[in-house]
């Protein structure tokens, strides 16, 4: 068997497989369609090895794998001799990422593998042979998105999504692989019949006390108040996403959900994005309700939810300017005034800036900007009423402190010299 070597045609993996997802009817049809794309022969058991799916030539060049495509399962004493006494199945439930197989039965077929997870416990094992090394960085990469599609179809058998596999694939894409075309998405029933439209939010949900209960019972709750929610399963966390959001105060009614929900089942802590539009943006909301949710585990208050809106010096003062995609360095509001100035071809940002860092001082901000101080006021109160806030409030005036410095700073360091 000639393998395949990794160009730039199979260098996306991850993508390849997603966008075959839609055009196959079911599992098999997806490991067939896998094979042909990367020439790598692929399987899928469930966790008694018996055969669910397979891609790949006839014979296959592992015995093993030939015996239960043939029978449709492992003989028993392979299962017990090849697999559990030699390790491979205590290292499977271990290890979450796909890892290589060269020992014990494998050895003269090195293959990689791993669990396929259905409610946080393996339910499946998928598996891709490769016989030159070279190609084991692909093999590996490879399994990983196989592992991805086949939670989807897996899920979707199960009753367990709503149009299966295309809600779990919607939202593998908006709140996994957010560096995905929404060309993946919009080409999926799903899309077109929820009609899904602006604006947006995600909410991470975590427990803050892990013994307190099942994150996923809460889930299946929220999920009875918003069936067109969709969702995306963490290690110790669920990503929410929500649409059609016309109002700050749809946002605070979802968050009262789930704090009902959750009272007298279980402890949690939500971390909420700012409101958005626009899809090809998601990954900065998504990293907004992840980091928010942190700061909330993190807090000692105990608060019930925390808005990356309302936390943000908090969040940055946590995490650090470097570890924040630069966007979500500068606040909202100042987003707001910003692009006001573009628009309108006004610079209110900078007396705002000036006002700032004079310390909210108006007759210095007007003797640095050389206006009158009339004139320095107008511009002041004309910032507050385009961003929405009062600036005599001291968590108002902190965050924008921080956000005008965060951005005096980027242009300082990238300024030539």
């Amino acid at each position: 068997m000639k393998e395949p070597e990794i160009t730039a045609k199979t260098a996306n993996v991850y993508r390849t497989v997603l966008e075959a997802l839609p055009r196959c009817n079911d599992v098999r049809q997806l490991y067939a369609n896998v094979y042909e794309s990367f020439g790598l022969p692929v399987i899928l058991t469930d966790i008694s090895y018996h055969l669910l799916a397979y891609g790949g030539p006839d014979p296959c060049p592992d015995p093993y794998w030939q015996a239960i495509i043939e029978t449709g399962t492992a003989a028993p004493e392979v299962v017990i001799d090849g697999y559990y006494k030699d390790g491979y199945m205590d290292r499977l439930s271990d290890q979450t990422e796909p890892f290589k197989v060269d020992w014990g039965i494998s050895k003269d077929s090195p293959q990689t593998t791993c669990g396929v997870l259905l409610d946080g416990k393996p339910d499946a094992i998928t598996s891709v042979l490769y016989t030159t090394p070279e190609n084991e960085a692909l093999a590996l990469e490879l399994n990983a998105a196989l592992r991805t599609a086949a939670e989807i179809f897996l899920a979707g058998k199960k009753g367990q999504e709503y149009s299966a596999p295309e809600r779990a694939y919607v939202a593998k894409i908006l709140l996994e692989d957010t560096e995905s075309p929404l060309s993946l998405l919009k080409n999926t029933t799903f899309f077109r019949e929820e009609n899904i439209i602006p604006k947006y939010v995600i909410i991470a949900v975590s427990l803050r006390n892990p013994v307190s209960g099942k994150l996923q019972n809460l889930r299946s709750s929220i999920k009875s108040h918003y069936p067109r929610m969709i969702y995306s399963n963490q290690e110790d966390s669920i990503l929410l996403f929500f649409r059609s959001i016309q109002s700050r105060e749809a946002v605070r009614v979802i968050l009262e959900t789930i704090r009902e929900e959750a009272a007298g089942k279980v402890e949690c802590v939500c971390g909420v994005s700012n409101v958005f539009d626009d899809l090809e943006k998601r990954s900065l909301y998504v990293e907004q309700a992840k980091l928010s949710m942190q700061y909330g585990l993190l807090d000692a208050s105990g608060g019930s939810w925390y808005l990356f809106s309302q936390f943000y010096s908090e969040i940055l003062a946590a995490n650090g300017t470097r570890n924040l995609l630069p966007e979500n360095l500068i606040c909202p509001e100042l987003k707001t005034l910003l692009e006001s100035d573009r628009q309108n071809s006004t610079n209110f940002y900078e007396s705002l800036c000036c006002y700032l860092f004079s310390l909210c001082d108006m007759s210095k901000t007007a003797a640095k900007l050389f206006i009158h101080r009339n004139s320095a006021m107008y511009r002041i109160k004309r910032c507050q009423e385009i961003m929405g806030v009062e600036l005599t409030d001291q968590d108002t005036f902190e965050r924008l402190y921080i956000g005008c410095r965060i951005i005096e700073h980027r242009k300082e360091t990238s300024s030539p010299g």
